[in-house]
């Protein structure tokens, strides 16, 4: 098992009584996981690479981040954005 799924399969063990997110993760059975990206000179980039399990963390995540009002960016499944290793 890689190490990000086993991670959130210890994750989910402690996480009883939590909100479920939306979507699916395939082979675990868990939801989809989120990242935050943002708009650099033009294109869309990530803006760290940590990744959360609920929409609403990576949101405050940036949220935080007091980004100017003048850079876009938003939340988008990691998906999109992680290359996987097989």
């Amino acid at each position: 098992m890689p190490l990000l799924a086993s991670r959130l399969k210890e994750q989910l063990k402690y996480c009883n009584g939590c909100p479920a997110p939306t979507g699916v993760f395939p082979k675990l059975g868990v939801k989809i996981m989120y990242c935050v990206i943002w708009k650099r000179n033009g294109n869309w980039e990530l803006f760290t690479n940590e990744v959360w399990l609920h929409e609403k963390e990576a949101r405050d995540y940036a949220l935080q981040n007091k980004f100017k009002k003048s850079v876009e960016w938003k939340v988008a499944d990691y998906k999109d954005w992680f290359k996987s290793n097989s």
